[in-house]
């Protein structure tokens, strides 16, 4: 009599399990429910949950595997999109793995997910007396600000400020490379290198068959691939392809020595687009605080006066001129502009301004310059024809460095106009504080309101009346302008092509391999009395018998 294994625990789960992936280093289980919400479990000593992520694609979960150092799962979408999650994280996030060609009208869902171990161990020359850390400018650099960047203070004060986190520092892991292998049911296969790069495809696909990817196979050595597909239009027929992959083998150094330098601008890219999204909102928050002082002095104008056309920049540049206050204002400054709100406003704006300049010289600024200190060394690889010459060209990294040299000098650009209207910001503040002492002292004399010394630095009130009251003299390092100015681009449409450019430079790999990735063989065979879709999954378990031995065995 079979002997059954104890059940050394039982818990209950609050959700239904449609998917279930258990990871292949330590005591943890990924399951998905029929929401697609995915949870992370302990099971020892007791089953307990990890965290739980709702998937915000519309898309319906197909597939899960686990990366083989077991730190990071891949999830596979019925659009054919893959996301990547880092299961060490307390609160996970979904960041894209793979994203089908948005030109492709219908996406095929991914039907077959493989991670493995792409080994690779580099030859170091022992030269006596060389130092081979000698010509690393990075450790010159000053270390990249690791402190979160402060958010605006919200403009309404029950509102809670938005919390950030920077991107993980990448670390100079000794672990090994790995592959990710997609399938879909078109037949197409991506080659992912560590969950991240895209570094070739595999295209199998034949009309008269229209092979749905089943089942993907890698040997130890990874010098091809097997790969079982069912045809959809002809029920019960399979065939297996062999891949050749040996040329992943071949550049396997050239491959991982570019992946080494897109980890770290990928890191830096990330790092310095959130940075300028807190950048953006700190230019909203102190547009907005200085414009509702000017729209305030207009509302109290037409109080006073119906009939009269608010012009506050006016009024305030008489003001600034005789030194006195006129009676339309004169509410205003009673009501609303009272030194206790003159304190608020001041430490707001000067709040922004300040982090808006920490923003740019402790983290975008050096992000960006050690940008350029990567593409340098992909310049470098480029010049060397012979090793690198099928990877990169010289002028596409160029391209890439011109545009972020662009990004930098428009950044000191925006830096220096910021650090004058911060000036301009407080001159005004200080008189206008003046102003508003004067208003509210009753005892005061006509003549101790014309006092010349009631405004220290009447030409920066000025500028900051007519270019910054009720305009925003630094919009056009945030809002496209309409007509476009020469020179004149957006922080965030310089970054827009900086990146574009430097996704283009590094999609040359991937099409190199591509080409050079070719399917050797195939085996047709055709299995009867299997009927996959009644299966309750998609791969093929097990292969007892094919159709062709048992015909020969009843022809006996």
């Amino acid at each position: 009599m079979a002997e059954f294994f104890d059940a050394f625990y039982e818990k209950f789960l609050p959700d239904d399990v449609r998917i279930m992936s258990w990871c292949p280093t330590a005591d943890l289980l990924l399951l998905v429910s029929p929401e697609d919400t995915i949870s992370l479990y302990r099971t020892h000593p007791k089953a307990s949950k990890i965290w739980s992520l709702k998937t915000v694609t519309r898309s319906i979960i197909k597939l899960v595997t686990w990366c083989p150092n077991g730190k990071e799962v891949v999830i596979g979408y019925e659009d054919g999109s893959v996301n990547r999650v880092n299961a060490a994280y307390h609160s996970p996030e979904l960041v894209p793995c793979w994203t089908p060609n948005s030109d492709d009208l219908s996406p095929a869902p991914v039907t077959s997910l493989v991670w493995i171990h792409f080994e690779f161990t580099k030859k170091h020359m022992n030269i006596e007396g060389f130092d081979a850390d000698a010509f690393d400018l990075e450790s010159a650099l000053p270390q990249l600000s690791q402190k979160v960047p402060a958010e605006p203070i919200p403009l309404i004060p029950t509102m809670k400020k938005r919390k950030i986190q920077l991107p993980l520092k990448p670390t100079q892991s000794v672990e090994k490379q790995t592959l990710l292998f997609i399938g879909n049911a078109k037949g197409q296969i991506q080659i992912i290198l560590n969950g991240i790069f895209p570094i070739g495809s595999v295209n199998i696909h034949e009309d008269k068959l229209d092979p749905i990817v089943l089942n993907i196979s890698v040997p130890d050595d990874i010098s091809s691939v097997q790969v079982l597909t069912k045809s959809g239009k002809k029920d019960n027929n399979f065939v297996l392809h062999v891949v050749d992959i040996n040329i992943l083998e071949k550049m396997k150094e050239q491959i991982l020595s570019i992946s080494k330098i897109q980890t770290e601008l990928n890191y830096l890219l990330d790092y310095t687009t959130l940075n300028l999204s807190v950048l953006e909102r700190h230019h909203e928050s102190y547009c907005k605080r200085t414009m509702k002082i000017a729209t305030k002095a207009a509302d109290y104008m037409e109080q006073e006066n119906d009939q009269a056309n608010a012009m506050p920049e006016v009024e305030l540049t008489g003001t600034l001129a005789i030194g006195s206050v006129t009676e339309n204002l004169r509410p205003y400054f009673e009501e609303f502009l009272t030194t206790q709100n003159i304190k608020i406003i001041d430490a707001n704006v000067t709040f922004s301004y300040q982090n808006s300049l920490r923003l740019i010289c402790e983290h975008i600024l050096p992000a960006c310059e050690r940008m350029q200190l990567e593409l340098s060394k992909l310049m470098g690889y480029s010049l060397w024809t012979q090793r690198y010459g099928d990877f990169l060209e010289t002028d596409s990294v160029q391209s890439s460095i011109d545009h972020f040299s662009d990004l930098i000098a428009r950044l000191h650009e925006f830096a220096s106009d910021l650090n004058h209207l911060a000036t301009t910001f407080q001159a005004f503040i200080k008189w206008i504080t003046m102003i508003t002492i004067k208003v509210s002292d009753d005892d005061s004399s006509v003549e101790a309101q014309n006092e010349s010394s009631l405004c220290e630095d009447p030409e920066l009130v000025l500028e900051f009346l007519n270019k910054d009251f009720i305009k925003d003299s630094l919009s056009e390092y945030f809002v496209p302008q309409t007509p476009k100015k020469a020179n004149a681009e957006t922080l965030s449409d310089l970054l827009t092509k900086a990146k574009q450019s430097y996704y283009k430079m590094l999609k040359k790999p991937s099409d190199t391999l591509s080409e050079q990735i070719v399917v050797t063989s195939k085996v047709f065979f055709v299995l009867k009395g299997i009927l996959l879709d009644q299966q309750p999954r998609d791969n093929v378990i097990s292969i007892t018998t094919v159709s062709a031995l048992n015909q020969s065995q009843n022809e006996r």
